[in-house]
């Protein structure tokens, strides 16, 4: 129990930051994105309005300086020719939509669209005092520094993650070992009110639904201790009264096996089994519901028998009394009478033939 406890936590801990990873991990995709989409869109609009308040000589210095590695920019007049003398634009009629760029920004708006390899065209009018003078258009990658923030904040995610992980499987087997432990105290427990202990008392649980279950086996615990002294003390009265009785008192199960006989029954019960005497009365009872039997001779002794089945039990209690000192008392009763009859016949008759 404690191996599938523990790999179930363990599993929803795996799920969960990896779930919580992936997620994090996109969005921080998305951020960066958005980042570098913002940054440059502030950075073509800022070097946009340089251009407009740039006397024309400064026009060409401020777009060089402007250009990194990461950051490509031109600038076009509001005739299409360039901005700044000096300056081309022959690359930018190879960038894709390049020319709708420069046509919304020459309409006073910036622009925006995300190209492949994680770029970004952008484009921003030239304002001069009373209107577009002209429009700058730029080509820009993320910023090494922010990639590199990026980068690191990934590691850190992914050692976050295994941390989180580590953890999770810790916790998850302290937790699973500590539910164990106190299922396997449950289950000693009820192993020894199975084998019939029932003195010893149950471990005091927490306020959880294993507390309550602690509780509730141990009042059960002692309502079958109850119980048992009770049956024990009612066993001890009837083993009594049974081994007071002077007749037999068997009970015989299906099986033929008997399994229950008081002192008075040892001559009858052989080898576990009734004798062979009783069991024609024993089958008759089993398949009639009762028998009897007033004189049954068993080894020179003369028996009563009395049977009757028990369905509940699926056996038939058979209860046997030796008739052999009575039937003797009867026929010595019997014989007394006849002799004495047959000694008092002739006085009898000699005082009667006197008399007539």
């Amino acid at each position: 129990m404690r191996l599938w406890l523990g790999a179930a936590f363990a599993a929803v801990t795996v799920i969960t930051a990896a779930s919580v990873y992936v997620f994090v991990n996109d969005s921080s995709g998305r951020t960066l994105e958005t980042q570098a989409a913002d940054l440059a869109v502030g950075r073509t609009s800022s070097l946009a309005d340089a251009l407009g308040k740039a006397e024309k000589g400064e026009a060409a210095p401020l777009l060089a300086a402007a250009n990194t590695d990461s950051f490509e920019a031109w600038a076009v007049s509001r005739d299409g020719e360039p901005f700044a003398p000096q300056a081309t634009f022959e690359q930018l009629a190879t960038i894709e939509q390049g020319a709708t760029a420069v046509q919304t920004a020459l309409t006073g708006r910036r622009y925006r669209l995300g190209l492949p390899d994680d770029l970004d065209l952008t484009a921003a009018p030239i304002f001069g005092h009373r209107r577009v003078r002209g429009a700058v258009v730029a080509r820009a990658a993320a910023p090494p520094a922010l990639t590199r923030a990026f980068d690191e904040l990934r590691g850190d995610r992914l050692q976050a993650l295994a941390i989180a992980i580590a953890i999770g499987l810790l916790v998850g087997f302290v937790v699973s070992s500590l539910i164990s432990i106190r299922v396997k105290r449950l289950a000693r427990s009820a192993e020894k009110m199975a084998g019939g202990d029932f003195d010893a008392a149950l471990p005091a649980g927490g306020s959880d639904e294993i507390g309550d279950l602690t509780r509730s086996l141990d009042t059960m615990r002692r309502a079958l201790r109850d119980s048992f002294d009770m049956l024990a003390t009612e066993r001890d009265r009837l083993s009594a009264v049974f081994d007071g009785l002077s007749e037999a008192v068997i009970v015989v199960g299906e099986d033929g096996q008997v399994r229950f006989n008081n002192p008075a029954a040892r001559r009858l019960v052989r080898n576990g089994r009734p004798a062979p005497a009783l069991i024609p009365s024993l089958r008759r009872a089993a398949e009639q519901g009762a028998d009897e039997i007033p004189v049954l001779s068993i080894d020179s002794r003369v028996y009563g028998l009395q049977a009757r089945r028990v369905s509940a039990e699926h056996a038939v209690l058979m209860v046997v009394r030796d008739r052999t000192e009575e039937l003797k008392r009867e026929q010595a009763e019997r014989e007394f009478v006849s002799n004495a009859a047959h000694e008092l016949r002739n006085p009898i008759a000699g005082i009667s033939g006197a008399i007539s």
